[in-house]
């Protein structure tokens, strides 16, 4: 009769212990790009110009909830545990215009699915891949302004840098924003003095 009781003590003792086990697992944590102070103010641009931010494209390995980096030439690292609070390409969008805001007195940022303003100029941002060299994280944005008449404005290619000395999660947010504050300087500048 012993034997009868001693196996489902055993099974609900294991269970017990994988249950509290489970409780005891790390949080997932959730990262933002953020929008970062200037470290100067673009000079005015002589009449108001309104811009629309269409989008600023990762690429694929990179546009996902899980926070993920580059960890050499060709491979990615994650975790499952470090999660970003929206997809990373809305997220550097958002810190982009927040930046822009900051850096371009005159600039008027049309929301993206607002009917625009007469001679606003549609603007998208594709980052390339992104590429670790020692302790500095790199990038080409290659970004793209539309008239409101569907023709190129303008093509820019810009090469971007920034240090990253550690591969963590935290290190990753925090270097996206300042890539993403660099754009914002360098875009802001040539904005100013667009015809």
């Amino acid at each position: 009769m012993t034997g009868l009781w001693t196996r489902p003590l055993s099974a609900i003792a294991i269970a017990a212990l994988l249950l509290g086990a489970c409780a005891r697992s790390p949080p997932t944590r959730f990262f933002a790009i953020d929008a970062l102070a200037p470290d100067q103010i673009s000079a005015p641009t002589p009449a108001p110009l309104a811009v629309r931010i269409l989008a600023v494209r990762l690429p694929a390995a990179l546009d996902r909830l899980e926070v993920a980096w580059p960890n050499g030439s060709s491979r990615i690292s994650v975790n499952d545990l470090d999660r970003w609070s929206a997809t990373p390409g809305t997220l550097a969008r958002e810190a982009l215009i927040g930046d822009l805001i900051q850096r371009a007195p005159n600039l008027i940022i049309v929301p993206d699915r607002a009917g625009a303003p007469p001679l606003t100029r549609d603007l998208s941002v594709t980052l390339l891949s992104f590429e670790r060299r020692g302790p500095v994280l790199q990038t080409t944005a290659v970004v793209t302004i539309v008239s409101p008449q569907a023709r190129p404005v303008e093509v820019w290619t810009i090469a971007l840098a920034t240090p990253m000395t550690r591969s963590d999660a935290t290190t990753t947010a925090e270097a996206l924003s300042r890539l993403i504050a660099e754009l914002a300087d360098r875009l802001a500048a040539r904005l100013a003095s667009a015809p």
